[in-house]
Formats: structure tokens, sequence, C-alpha cells
């Protein structure tokens, strides 16, 4: 049986700084809605959630405490598990194997242009990577690098 775990994301400003006339977007204005898993999840187990949510570009695997613990982006995962030996091998293993360990994280309450710097300060196989943020180390959503690029 496969638990997904949703969490909710912020709608709206959240304090006056962004009810202003201020053109720096707040992070809510990009935030989505990204599943996520735990670690003992199988490699079906994840495909089965990817395709639940085939609009979502990855999973976020998190600790019992919705903390964030690793990254999956779907359409590398789906490529790897997905080929003729990454089946067979990888079914089921736990999605720890094969989550990225070195992932961005933010808090909701950090700036937009430290999130997008540090974002595009990855090395260059990561730089489409989600950025995971957080609520005070509690898993909140995602946002895409394509919309960090977008909003600069």
């Amino acid at each position: 049986m496969t638990t997904i775990f949703r969490t909710d994301f912020l709608a709206g400003p959240m304090n006056a700084h962004q009810l202003s006339t201020d053109p720096t977007p707040h992070l809510s204005e990009v935030l989505q809605f990204a599943p996520s898993i735990r670690s003992s999840q199988t490699c079906r187990e994840t495909i089965r959630v990817m395709f639940s949510y085939p609009d979502s570009p990855c999973i976020v695997v998190c600790d019992k405490k919705e903390q964030p613990i690793g990254l999956v982006m779907c359409e590398r995962f789906y490529l790897r598990v997905c080929s003729r030996i990454g089946r067979d091998s990888f079914y089921n293993d736990p999605i720890s194997k094969l989550m990225s360990q070195h992932f961005l994280t933010a808090d909701i309450n950090d700036s937009f242009a430290k999130i997008a710097a540090a974002a595009n300060n990855r090395p260059p196989g990561m730089r489409n990577d989600c950025v995971i943020l957080t609520n005070n180390g509690r898993f909140t959503g995602i946002i895409q690098a394509s919309d960090l690029n977008r909003m600069l």
C-alpha cells in the first residue's frame, strides 16, 4: 500500500511587505504542490505516486517529522528505473537508494533573490532540479527552476 503525505501550501500574501508595490515576487506566488513519500517506500510504490501526480516534476522524500531528506526528479527517475535493467533490479529497492541526497532547500520566509541565486549556483546537472520549500523545517512545497528564472 502506498501512502502519500500531502502538505498544505500557502496561498496569498503573508505580510505587509508582500502587499506593497515591491516588484520582487514572494515565494507563495510560485509555490507548487509536490507529493511526498517516506524513504522506506519502494521504487515500485514511487512510480505509482509519480503516475498519480503526472503534473508534478518531482517527489520529495521526507522523514517522520515531514522534513525533506531526499528528492526524486520524476523524469530522471523514470528513465533510470524503466530501463530494461532497471525494472528488475530497482523495483523492490527502497527509494532511498535512488533519491538524490543533494538538493536545495529554502525556508518559505527566505528572500526570492537569495533562493534564485542559490539555485543558479548549483552544479550544471542540478540546475533544473526543483527547490524544496520548508516552513519551520517541515516540507511545504516546491519551486521549479524555470519559475525562478522566469520571475527574475
